[in-house]
C-alpha cells in the first residue's frame, strides 16, 4: 500500500512555506507540479498516472488539484489544506503581484496598474468570482472560476475541511504545523515542520487585526461591505476550521513544548534517552554448578571443534562486552566472560548477546538436561524452526533474503555481522529505516534492533507504522519489558467464532510495510450499538479472520450519524487509524468477511 501526501495549494494560503517543508522533509520523494496554463486542472486520473510513473514520490503539491480527494485501490492519500481570512487573502494577493508580477495574469496587471482601493473595487465589480467565498467554492466544487451554488456548499466544504488529514489556518500557522505533524507521525515520520517563512507578503510582526484594519481604511465603505457579504461563507468556514485546529492541537501531548521548539527551529522534543543506561537481563537464580560439572561442560565444548575453533559462529556471536556489562558479578570475578558463559552462564539462563534470549530459546526446546542453548541453536535449532529472540525471526529473514539461505549462513550471525548495517529487516514488525527515522539516538548506535531491545520500555521509539509503543504501554501498564516483545508473547488467543451468522461485512485487506491490515466496515446503524455489543462483534470478527488464515490485527471502521470516522482497533494501531480518512480506507475494500449476530 502506497501512502502519499497531497498538498492542495490555494494561492496565498501559506502554500510556499508548506512546499519548503515538504521539499526539506522528502527531498527527491517530493514534487511540486503545475500544468502550463492558469486554468489547467490535474484530474485524479492525471495524478494517478503521474504517481504511477514516479513510484518513489511520497508528497505532491499543486495549485491545480481540486477536491474531492482521489480514491484508488493501492493508494492512501493524506491531504494538506490551509485556509485563510478572505480579506487578508485579498490583501496578500495584491502585495504578492506587486512584488512578483505575472505576465498575462489579469489580477497581476490590475495590482500593478492601480492602488489597493481601485484594485479591490475592480475585483468586486468586474471579477466577483475571484473574491466570492473562494475557499468554500474550492473545497465544495473544485472550481476556481465559478461562484458557490448556495449555502449547501458550506456544508460540503465543512465536511471536507473536517476530513482533511493535515488542516491548517494561516493565522494559527505554527499550531497547525504542530497538530498536523503529530497527526501524521505514524506514516510520515520524516515530516519535519520546522520552517522559515517563504513568500510572505505581510509586514513582519503585523497581526491579522492590524492588517484587516489597514485594508478596511484603504477601501470604499460600500466595497468593503460588499466584500464582507461576498465572503460570509468563507468567514464561517474559517471560524469552524480554527475550532478544529484548536481541537487537534489540544490532542498533542507536550503541545506547548512542541510549539516552543518549532518556533526555535527544533523539530521534536528531545528524546529522553540516557545513553549510558540500557535494559539488561535479570540476574540468574540458578545455584552455581560444582567444579566437576563445570569441567564436564568445558570439555564438551572444546571437543566440539565446530563451535570451539577460532572464528566459529559461536565465538562471533558471543558479545564479551555485553556479557560483562550485563552481569556485574562476572566482571567483578575477573573470569574471562567467554569461558564463564561456556562453563556456567549458558546453564544459568544468561544471554550471550542482546539478540539471543537464552530462556526464550529454551522454552522452544524439548525438555533436556544441560544443553548449551547457543550451541544448540547454531547446530540444530535454526534448522528446526526455533528462534533466538522474540524480535528476530530466522524463517522470515531467510525467506525475505534468499541470498542468505543460498550462502548456508546462520541467519542471526548474518544479521549481526552484515544485515543490520545493510538495513535488512529482522522481523515483520521491525522496520529499520522507519525506526531510525523516528529515533535519532539509534542512528549512531550501530545495530538498530539491538538499540530497540536495550531501551527501557518507556523510552522505546516505534519500530513500525502499525506499532505505537506508547499506545501499547498505556493499554498494558503491567508491561515490564520491551513492548513489542511483550505483544508478541501475550497476544490474546482468538475465540471460536460460534456466533457468526451468514451475513457479511465489507472488508479491506492490504499491507503496510509487509504487515497485513484488515479493516471491516459494518452496515449503517452500527453507530447506535452499545459499546459492549461493538466489542463483542470486534472480538468475533477477529476470530473469524484468524480462522480464515489472517494472522494480524483487525479493525472495525464506520461512520457515525454526523459522518465522522469511528473505529475499534488494537491499541498499538490507534495512531495509524487516527491518521486515515474514511474514504481512503473504503477505497481499499476488496472482499467480505462473515458478520456476527447483532
Amino acid at each position: 500500500m502506497r501512502q502519499v501526501l497531497l498538498h492542495y495549494h490555494i494561492l496565498k494560503n501559506g502554500g510556499s512555506s508548506i512546499i519548503e517543508i515538504l521539499a526539506r522533509s522528502f527531498w527527491e520523494r517530493f514534487s511540486a507540479y503545475d500544468l502550463p496554463g492558469r486554468d489547467a486542472e490535474i484530474t485524479s486520473r492525471d495524478l494517478l498516472s503521474f504517481l504511477d510513473s514516479n513510484p518513489g514520490l511520497q508528497a505532491f503539491s499543486s495549485h491545480q488539484i481540486f477536491y474531492p480527494a482521489p480514491r484508488a485501490p493501492g493508494y492512501l492519500f493524506f491531504d494538506i489544506c490551509f485556509l485563510r481570512d478572505p480579506i487578508d487573502r485579498i490583501r496578500s494577493t495584491y502585495d504578492y503581484f506587486r512584488v512578483k508580477p505575472v505576465e498575462g495574469e489579469l489580477m497581476s496587471e490590475l495590482a500593478n496598474q492601480h492602488p489597493l482601493r481601485e484594485f479591490t473595487r475592480r475585483l468586486v465589480q468586474e471579477m466577483p468570482w475571484t473574491v466570492n467565498d473562494v475557499q468554500v467554492n474550492l473545497l465544495a466544487n473544485g472550481l476556481v472560476h465559478d461562484q458557490p451554488r448556495g449555502i449547501e456548499d458550506l456544508a460540503v466544504a465543512t465536511s471536507r475541511m473536517l476530513e482533511t488529514s493535515f488542516l491548517g489556518v494561516v493565522d494559527q500557522f505554527d499550531e497547525s504545523l504542530v497538530a498536523g505533524q503529530y497527526g501524521l507521525r505514524a506514516l510520515f515520520p520524516a515530516l519535519n515542520c520546522v520552517h522559515a517563512p517563504v513568500n510572505v507578503s505581510a509586514a513582519a510582526g503585523s497581526t491579522l487585526a492590524e492588517r484587516t484594519e489597514q485594508f478596511r481604511g484603504a477601501c470604499d465603505d460600500a466595497v468593503y461591505a460588499e466584500l464582507l457579504r461576498l465572503n460570509a461563507m468563507d468567514f464561517e468556514l474559517l471560524r469552524r476550521a480554527r475550532t478544529e485546529v484548536h481541537r487537534r492541537f489540544d490532542l498533542v501531548p507536550d503541545r506547548k513544548e512542541r510549539l516552543r521548539l518549532l518556533k526555535e527551529g527544533v523539530c521534536n522534543p528531545p528524546q529522553r534517552v540516557t545513553p549510558t543506561k540500557r535494559r539488561t537481563p535479570s540476574m540468574p537464580s540458578t545455584p552455581a554448578a560444582g567444579g566437576l560439572t563445570r569441567l564436564t561442560r568445558w570439555l564438551r565444548f572444546v571437543t566440539n571443534l565446530r563451535m570451539a575453533k577460532p572464528g566459529s559462529a559461536f565465538r562471533r556471536l558471543f558479545d564479551a562486552n555485553y556479557y560483562r556489562e550485563s552481569y556485574p558479578d562476572v566482571a567483578a570475578s575477573g573470569v574471562d566472560p567467554f569461558w564463564h558463559f561456556v562453563s556456567n552462564g549458558a546453564f544459568e539462563g544468561r544471554n550471550p548477546h542482546p539478540l539471543f534470549d537464552t530462556n526464550f530459546y529454551l522454552s522452544q526446546c524439548p525438555p533436556r538436561t544441560s544443553i548449551n542453548p547457543l550451541s544448540d541453536y547454531l547446530e540444530h535449532g535454526e534448522a528446526q524452526g526455533r528462534r533466538p529472540h522474540r524480535l528476530f525471526d530466522p524463517e522470515y529473514y531467510t525467506r525475505r533474503y534468499p541470498d542468505i539461505r543460498q550462502a548456508r549462513m546462520n541467519a542471526l550471525l548474518h544479521y549481526v555481522l552484515h544485515g543490520a548495517a545493510e538495513g535488512r529487516k529482522p522481523h515483520p514488525l521491525f522496520q529499520p529505516d522507519y525506526y531510525l527515522s523516528v529515533c535519532g539516538a539509534a542512528r549512531d548506535a550501530g545495530n538498530p534492533l539491538v538499540h530497540f531491545v536495550q531501551c527501557e520500555p518507556a523510552e522505546c521509539c516505534n519500530p513500525h507504522p502499525l506499532f505505537d509503543c506508547k499506545s501499547y504501554l498505556t493499554a498494558h501498564p503491567q508491561t515490564t519489558g520491551n513492548p513489542l516483545a511483550h505483544y508478541l508473547t501475550h497476544r490474546p488467543e482468538s475465540h471460536s467464532p460460534s456466533d457468526a451468522n451468514a451475513g457479511t461485512f465489507h472488508a479491506a485487506r492490504f499491507t503496510i510495510q509487509e504487515v497485513e491490515v484488515l479493516a471491516a466496515f459494518p452496515d449503517s446503524g452500527f453507530d447506535v450499538c452499545q459499546e459492549s455489543a461493538r466489542q463483542r462483534i470486534y472480538t468475533t470478527l477477529q476470530a473469524c479472520a484468524a480462522r480464515d488464515g489472517f494472522s494480524g490485527e483487525l479493525a472495525l471502521v464506520w461512520e457515525d450519524s454526523a459522518g465522522a470516522k469511528r473505529f475499534l482497533c488494537a491499541p498499538q494501531q490507534q495512531p495509524f487509524f487516527e491518521s486515515l480518512r474514511y474514504d481512503q480506507l473504503a477505497a481499499q475494500i476488496n472482499g467480505k468477511i462473515p458478520s456476527p449476530n447483532l
